[in-house]
C-alpha cells in the first residue's frame, strides 16, 4: 500500500465551481451514491458544484499536481458542522480522507460549532473506518451509520488553522463576509425572467 501523500489543503473559492464539478464527474457511480444517498443526475451535480462557498457551507479541497483530487465539504446548522468527504479511488488509502476529516474538524471548532457529524450508509466501510479514526463516536441504526464529535471552544485553533494551511484557506475566510454580502445584493435586484409569473 502506498501511503505517501504529496499535494496541497486549501478551501475552494466561490469562483471553483467547474474545479469542483470535475472533480465530481471522475468519481464512479457507487462513490456517488454513498455520497449523495443515491445516484444524482448531472444536473444537479451541477447546482451542487456552483457555489463551493457561501454562508452555510465551506469545502476544503486537497489538490494533487494542481487539480483537485479529494474534498471535504463542512454544512454549517445552527451549533453543529455537517461534514462529508469524497477521494477519487487513485488517491485512496494513503490518509488522504483522515487528513481531509481533521481539517474540517479543526475548521468546525475554529468557527465555534460545538460538535461536528458524519451521516453515511452502514455499508460505506471506508468512511466509518476514517471517521472512527478520527475519535468520531458511531452509532448506527435502520442501514444508516451516524458519527458525531463534541468540540470544546477553541479560538487559538482558529490562528493554528489560519495559518497551518495554504494561503487560499485564508483568503476564502476574509473573502467570505464580502462574498455573502454581495451575492445577497445580487439575489436583491435579480431581474425576474419576462415569462415570469406577474
Amino acid at each position: 500500500m502506498n501511503t505517501s501523500v504529496s499535494g496541497s489543503f486549501r478551501s475552494l473559492m466561490p469562483w471553483e465551481g467547474p474545479v469542483l464539478l470535475a472533480h465530481l464527474e471522475r468519481l464512479p457511480a457507487d462513490d456517488l451514491r454513498r455520497r449523495f444517498c443515491n445516484l444524482p443526475a448531472h444536473d444537479i451535480l451541477e447546482e451542487y458544484s456552483a457555489e463551493p462557498l457561501r454562508r452555510d457551507r465551506q469545502v476544503i479541497g486537497w489538490f494533487r499536481d494542481g487539480v483537485l483530487r479529494g474534498t471535504a465539504e463542512l454544512r454549517f446548522g445552527a451549533d453543529d458542522v455537517e461534514a462529508a468527504l469524497t477521494v477519487e479511488p487513485e488517491f485512496r488509502c494513503r490518509g488522504i480522507g483522515l487528513m481531509l476529516l481533521e481539517r474540517a474538524r479543526r475548521r468546525a471548532q475554529a468557527l465555534g460549532a460545538k460538535a461536528i457529524r458524519i451521516f453515511t450508509s452502514q455499508n460505506n466501510r471506508p468512511m466509518i473506518a476514517v471517521a472512527r479514526k478520527a475519535g468520531l463516536n458511531m452509532s448506527f441504526e435502520d442501514g444508516d451509520a451516524e458519527g458525531a464529535l463534541a468540540l470544546a471552544p477553541a479560538p487559538a485553533a482558529f490562528w493554528a488553522d489560519l495559518l497551518g494551511e495554504e494561503a487560499g484557506q485564508i483568503a476564502s475566510i476574509l473573502y467570505w463576509p464580502a462574498a455573502f454580502a454581495r451575492a445577497e445584493a445580487g439575489r436583491r435586484t435579480k431581474p425576474q425572467r419576462p415569462d415570469a409569473a406577474a
